[in-house]
């Protein structure tokens, strides 16, 4: 751990007898050179100024320390403080002024890679990038020692194949009635009321050819200024891509929903639902996107077709079909149909459960 490159830091006291357990918070200010962290092993005396002294006493130290911009821990360490250590002046000296800006641009940087936050006529949305790999898409009922066992899998969920895909941002949340509403100058949608609900009631076809061509072509969409939207264009996610998200990508617990195993953590189905909520009612799932598992159904690129076993680099689906793909389950259908392995299509081309979410690439 590069301890030069926390500001925040939080002291938990850990002693026995006489010494008894207590908190300190302290939050180191930037903007005076004078403020400074003095270390003898992990932590020994933190000052604020000149007058204010923080003095560790000797036994078993618990110190936990988190980055500014951080909510979680970084990194938990245990230090026993001996008399020795505590009659020393052996200190090392850093000035947080100087690290502290280092560390600002390196999350800037960070945040280039990992955000995009957009607006259109007032209307805010986020793009969260996804890391590409490889993964095992689909799901089988047959062998529970083999990957991507699901004993609810049906069998157009086979066979499980590798894909390999590359980097992309994906919607953190489905297309609001709100950003439809500021592009299209219309709403589609049955259930009404509530901006922040996903619209539905949204065809395939005019998905692609307005509102996707009409959100490109706005000069007035505004990004994050640390997002470089040259040679990038909205578009309808391929199959692969809503499934490796759903799985959570790279950060992939192997949950059967979309971010849990308990299904009302994460979705609105017909077990908790009568209609269609406002996005970002459940939690998210590890890459910070919502309603992956159910909501609306949500379209993808892709036809429909059955799958083939060999391994492939960012497919596109067949070139022909009956229709086209829909995942994630939505707020009338089962449990089952909101697992992310779960796929089907629909010769219906709009309903009150069907919705969708943007990819952004090249």
């Amino acid at each position: 751990m590069d301890i030069k490159n926390l500001v925040e830091t939080r002291l938990e006291f850990a002693g026995d007898g006489d010494n008894k357990s207590q908190c300190v918070e302290m939050h180191i200010d930037t903007d005076y050179d004078c403020h400074v962290l003095k270390f003898k092993k992990e932590v020994m005396l933190a000052r604020k100024d000149e007058d204010n002294l923080l003095f560790l006493k000797k036994g078993t130290h618990k110190f936990e320390f988190v980055a500014d911009g951080f909510d979680k821990v970084q990194s938990i360490e245990t230090v026993e403080i001996k008399e020795e250590d505590l009659n020393s002046t052996d200190f090392i000296e850093v000035r947080l002024n100087e690290d502290v800006e280092r560390e600002r641009k390196e999350r800037e940087k960070r945040e280039r890679e990992e955000r995009g936050e957009f607006e259109v006529d007032g209307v805010e949305f986020k793009m969260v990038k996804v890391e590409g790999g490889k993964f095992k898409m689909g799901a089988q009922n047959s062998d529970p020692k083999s990957p991507n066992y699901d004993e609810e899998a049906w069998d157009h969920e086979s066979p499980v194949h590798e894909v390999e895909l590359s980097d992309y941002y994906i919607g953190e949340t489905q297309v609001t009635q709100a950003l439809w509403k500021v592009v299209m100058g219309n709403n589609p949608s049955y259930f009404k009321g509530d901006d922040n609900r996903p619209v539905e009631q949204v065809s395939w076809k005019v998905i692609t050819e307005k509102f996707i061509p009409a959100l490109n072509n706005r000069p007035e969409v505004k990004s994050h200024p640390l997002v470089n939207l040259k040679g990038l264009k909205f578009r309808l996610p391929t199959e692969a891509e809503w499934e490796y998200a759903a799985r959570e990508g790279n950060k992939s617990k192997g949950y059967k929903y979309s971010g849990s195993d308990n299904i009302d953590e994460v979705a609105w189905y017909d077990g908790n639902s009568r209609d269609p909520h406002p996005v970002k009612g459940k939690r998210e799932n590890e890459l910070d996107l919502y309603d992956m598992s159910g909501n609306v159904w949500e379209w993808c690129s892709d036809w429909y077709g059955d799958y083939s076993s060999g391994a492939q680099p960012n497919p596109q689906g067949p070139d022909t079909g009956f229709g086209r793909v829909l995942r994630g389950g939505g707020w009338n259908g089962i449990a089952g149909y909101c697992r992310v392995s779960f796929r089907c299509s629909t010769p219906v081309n709009r309903d009150c459960n069907i919705g969708f979410r943007l990819v952004l690439c090249p």
